[in-house]
């Protein structure tokens, strides 16, 4: 998904971004709950989750450049301004985000 994303410092920004909200959930929801992802993380974070990327977006994500989950980047938006990517986060990055945003109280 892509969105104006306020980050933890206020700044807004238009972002990459997967959506936690639980699926269930989605189908009346005016907001949805998201978690950034960014070119800025390093492999080491324990609050980053690399995703797969291919210079010519060859993968599931459709990402370009080295690019991570980043969970300690979270907000919730107005489903109206979030805009599809047609990119997705695969089913054992997926887990590990949702794993990891229970740790974090998020879900």
């Amino acid at each position: 998904m892509l969105t104006w994303f306020t980050n933890q410092r206020g700044e807004k920004k238009f972002r990459t971004a997967a959506v936690y909200t639980p699926d269930p959930l989605l189908v009346n929801a005016t907001r949805v709950d998201l978690v950034m992802i960014s070119g800025s993380c390093y492999p080491d974070d324990p609050d980053c989750i690399p995703l797969p990327y291919h210079p010519e977006a060859k993968v599931a994500t459709r990402l370009r450049k080295p690019s991570s989950i980043a969970l300690d980047e979270t907000d919730t938006v107005p489903i109206s301004q979030v805009k599809p990517s047609w990119g997705f986060v695969p089913p054992a990055q997926r887990a590990e985000m949702i794993a990891g945003l229970k740790v974090r109280g998020k879900l």
